[in-house]
């Protein structure tokens, strides 16, 4: 390869801080996850839609306590034996484990992740992160890599509670799943986002960013119309 013959690499569009996790990875098999923020300005709301069945915080009779030092379980990796869009959300992520193009299985103890528990933690930075480190590792073709930053997101995914501030943290992660730049073919990480919104569409419904990344069109609205057209039975 061109890169091995010069002795060096140049990385375009990739920021600093997902280069220093994809380092972490080459070192020790894991990396740290980024930090959530606090919306300062927050005005407190009770209203919130709690994770379901699909996304259970419930694992062998134990409920989670709502604690900053919570950390979420580990979720079932999910098997897409058809198409995603040939069965329901529900029967795709109850079906166990999730085949991926991505090789290899990260451990659990790499995908422990930490449950929000106020409506003021702001988790887009969380998505992204993860988010990026999975186009990064797409990419470059490192495979292991992509495996951890799907399951990572998509554990962190299973124990959020998407309070009613924290709706456009999803719609960001939506917008940069379906970003042309960033991964132009359907994938597995689309695949993850697309799941996530049709099963939480009765709330993202009614927030204005929803609307407006809609009315975008694109490939999200085309594959969300799909989705919402073949659980009409």
């Amino acid at each position: 390869m061109k890169e091995a013959l010069e002795g060096k690499a140049v990385f375009d569009d990739v920021e600093g801080d997902t280069f220093e996790r994809v380092c972490q990875f080459a070192y020790t098999g894991d990396y740290i996850a980024p930090a959530y923020t606090i919306d300062n300005y927050f005005i407190p709301s009770t209203s919130a839609s709690k994770p379901n069945a699909l996304f259970s915080l419930v694992r062998h009779g134990n409920k989670i306590p709502e604690t900053d030092d919570t950390y979420g379980p580990l979720s079932k990796r999910i098997r897409t034996s058809k198409h995603p869009l040939e069965r329901s959300p529900r029967q795709l992520l109850q079906d166990g484990e999730h085949k991926t193009t991505a090789s290899g299985a990260a451990s659990e103890t790499q995908c422990i992740v930490r449950k929000n528990c106020r409506p003021s933690e702001n988790y887009t930075s969380v998505f992204l992160g993860h988010a990026k480190v999975y186009v990064f590792a797409e990419t470059w073709g490192a495979e292991a890599l992509k495996a951890l930053a799907l399951k990572k997101l998509r554990t962190t995914l299973e124990t959020f509670t998407l309070y009613e501030a924290r709706r456009p943290d999803i719609i960001e992660l939506l917008r940069y799943a379906y970003s042309d730049e960033h991964l132009p073919d359907r994938d597995d990480l689309r695949n993850l986002v697309l799941l996530y919104a049709v099963d939480k569409i009765k709330s993202l419904i009614h927030t204005s960013e929803w609307l407006s990344l809609i009315k975008e069109g694109g490939t999200f609205a085309a594959e969300l119309a799909v989705a919402l057209t073949s659980r009409i039975k």
